[in-house]
């Protein structure tokens, strides 16, 4: 409230007024109501107390939280790569050029300010962004697995590749947990053998206006198991009692089309 009465004194000295129509309070705290002598007045006018306010575009809210601010950020980013046509026919190189020009910029906008207050669950939805510009070059489901499609053009996280410029600014137990995290997902991509896919065996579907890439990605992701084996749920676990319909084949792999005589080819599978 002083500072209120500083600021007013200020106002008349200088001939300005503050805008209460555009002015709010936001309390910062842990939780639960406000407090009934919680009440700021301004030239004798109340000052609107709201629980989250954008400022030069980053969405502050009282729990100090910025969940918000990054699904508003996602949506907004997940706009620009929705209106990008034919990325899939770039190159992988130049695909990651246009990613450091127009999608990292406002991926990491204030980050430097921000990063001390992250959570764990704030980086993996900042990768989140990366990995859904990734996949839709590589022509790959969002469901796929994002180490795998990072690994396939030799790319880093969002997250990694910013800890790399300031890892001092952030949480150390948060960074522990987020390295734990890739660990994990790491020893996932060694134990699924996503390393046998053709994608990783071939550097020609990297370049431009390659039209069967998303036959290598998927073939690498997936190796349309879910349209070889008889189980009929359309994604599953691999297991012991897989079978191919084609060649009646049992504990059929990932990558049983790449040896079976009897599947259809690649090319076919891929447009079904």
């Amino acid at each position: 409230r002083r500072v209120h009465g500083t600021l007013h004194q200020w106002c008349i000295i200088n001939g300005m007024q503050v805008n209460l129509l555009k002015t709010k309070i936001v309390k910062f705290r842990k939780g639960g109501r406000l407090a009934l002598n919680d009440e700021f007045m301004f030239n004798n006018e109340k000052v609107e107390i709201v629980n989250q306010y954008e400022y030069l575009g980053v969405i502050l809210q009282s729990s100090l939280s910025f969940a918000r601010h990054f699904e508003q950020k996602k949506n907004k980013i997940y706009g620009i790569i929705g209106s990008l046509t034919n990325l899939h026919m770039v190159s992988t190189s130049t695909g990651i050029k246009i990613y450091n020009m127009k999608i990292a910029p406002a991926a990491t906008y204030s980050i430097y300010e921000i990063a001390p207050y992250l959570t764990l669950k704030n980086c993996k939805e900042m990768d989140k962004i990366k990995s859904t510009f990734i996949k839709k070059m590589l022509s790959l489901h969002q469901s796929a697995s994002t180490t795998m499609a990072l690994k396939l053009i030799g790319e880093n996280t969002l997250t990694e590749t910013i800890l790399e410029r300031m890892l001092h600014r952030f949480n150390g137990q948060v960074v522990r947990d987020y390295r734990a995290f890739r660990e994990d997902r790491e020893a996932n991509f060694v134990v699924e053998g996503f390393e046998n896919g053709p994608g990783f065996k071939s550097e020609v579907w990297k370049k431009p206006n390659q039209k069967n890439r998303h036959v290598v990605t998927r073939t690498t992701a997936h190796g349309f198991h879910f349209k070889l084996c008889k189980n009929n749920a359309p994604f599953h676990e691999l297991t012991a009692e897989c079978c191919c319909r084609y060649c009646d084949t049992t504990c059929i792999g990932r990558y049983h089309v790449l040896d079976c005589t009897s599947c259809p080819p690649l090319s076919e599978l891929a447009k079904k």
